[in-house]
């Protein structure tokens, strides 16, 4: 990597953030109860619960999340925003996640959190902010970070350099700590986001419970910031995963082995034809097997039931093309000897088509332009090596051919 060195320990170096002024820190904590949440404590507990761990009478976790989750008490935890994010994952239309144990998966949020920085003494000023990394790269497996990008062009020549691996067989996860989504070009959402609560904005995972008057922000409102809206954080995830996560490699209680007989099980068993006259429907079908079902032996069960008719649907369609060959064979030697008006040259699709169903096509387009926005992702669906550049050109090549009888769907 340019300029970064791959060695990195949990300590991490010359941050510097350090708060010896104990009258600034007690400025900083002038917001009691709510806003001095390092310092509160249990004695405020209710019986109220989320998620299944105690909230005290301002609406945050008790001590007793902070110590399944394994991160220290004075990241205090607003339920209410943890409760959103979990929501928010568990209810994709294509998600990864059935259900998620938020305790375990913030508590590797900050394992990767905890290397980015050097603790301050009280809450989190807005130096303090600057100076977390605009990017890194850690351990799937062990969580450990292993390089660390301040500079946009050092995180795209990250990018460049990323192994030739697909998301399940990739052993570390390149990710972007507070990105700029909103941003019109996707090359911009490289830019850190002044707003660290705007990237999970979507979620609401109570920012004005973590900000200060004074512009501070709470140590768990930052780790919690950083864990909703960073890219990348599947692999920190703990939970009940679908199909389509364990496919993906997020299923912490599968083996590589395992998962790569998962992926090779499609491979071997692609669905190549359309079942029911409709490819929006047929590619709907296809993804709800993936992303509502957990049981491994009940998902290839119905796959393979899905992929006979598919093959038995190929074989009328097969039929179909011969017997058209035929009638343009046909055609053309009667035709023979005549003179043929000049026609423009019109490129062919290879695949037979149904009738025109503009509609539909323009919904699997935004389907795939985003859920299936990376290379990646568009590889393990049709089982077929797209660079970043060609995903323009997929898109353009659905809007020229509409709903085609050959899907030729494989992972």
């Amino acid at each position: 990597m340019i300029g970064i060195n791959s060695t990195f320990n949990n300590s991490f170096v010359n941050l510097n953030i350090k708060n010896n002024n104990n009258s600034s820190l007690n400025s900083n904590t002038s917001n009691a109860n709510v806003k001095n949440l390092q310092d509160t404590q249990d004695t405020t507990k209710t019986s109220n619960k989320v998620l299944g761990y105690e909230v005290d009478k301002d609406g945050f976790f008790t001590s007793e999340f902070n110590k399944a989750a394994g991160i220290p008490k004075d990241y205090k935890i607003y339920a209410k925003g943890a409760e959103n994010f979990v929501n928010y994952i568990t209810n994709l239309n294509f998600k990864s996640f059935t259900n998620i144990d938020i305790a375990k998966s913030l508590g590797n949020a900050y394992k990767v959190f905890s290397q980015l920085i050097d603790e301050p003494s009280g809450n989190f000023t807005t130096e303090d902010l600057s100076k977390i990394p605009l990017g890194f790269s850690y351990n799937k497996k062990s969580f450990q970070v292993t390089n660390i990008y301040y500079s946009e062009k050092d995180f795209e020549s990250a990018l460049s350099f990323e192994d030739d691996l697909k998301i399940y067989q990739n052993p570390k996860q390149l990710t972007l700590s507070f990105p700029s989504w909103k941003e019109k070009a996707p090359a911009d959402y490289i830019k850190k986001n002044s707003d660290i609560f705007d990237p999970s904005s979507h979620i609401n995972i109570g920012a004005s419970f973590y900000k200060n008057d004074n512009g501070t922000i709470s140590k768990g409102g930052v780790l919690m910031a950083f864990f909703a809206g960073m890219s990348g954080q599947n692999p920190l995830i703990e939970g009940e995963t679908t199909i389509e996560g364990k496919l993906l490699g997020y299923d912490k209680n599968m083996s590589q082995s395992q998962v790569e007989d998962l992926n090779e099980f499609i491979k071997q068993n692609p669905i190549k034809y359309g079942i029911t006259g409709d490819i929006g429907t047929d590619f709907t079908n296809i993804l709800k097997l993936k992303n509502n079902i957990s049981d491994i032996e009940e998902f290839k069960k119905q796959w393979l039931e899905m992929k006979a008719k598919s093959d038995k649907m190929g074989e009328v369609y097969q039929t179909e093309i011969a017997n058209k060959k035929e009638v343009v064979s046909s055609q053309e030697t009667s035709e023979e000897g005549k003179e043929k008006p000049f026609k423009p040259i019109q490129a062919e699709s290879k695949s037979e088509t149904y009738k025109d169903d503009n509609k539909m096509n323009e919904l699997v387009k935004k389907l795939l332009e985003t859920k299936f926005g990376t290379s990646d992702e568009l590889e393990l669906l049709f089982g077929m090596k797209f660079s970043d550049d060609d995903i323009g050109e997929f898109n353009k090549f659905l809007s020229q051919n509409t709903s085609a009888k050959i899907i030729d769907i494989k992972a």
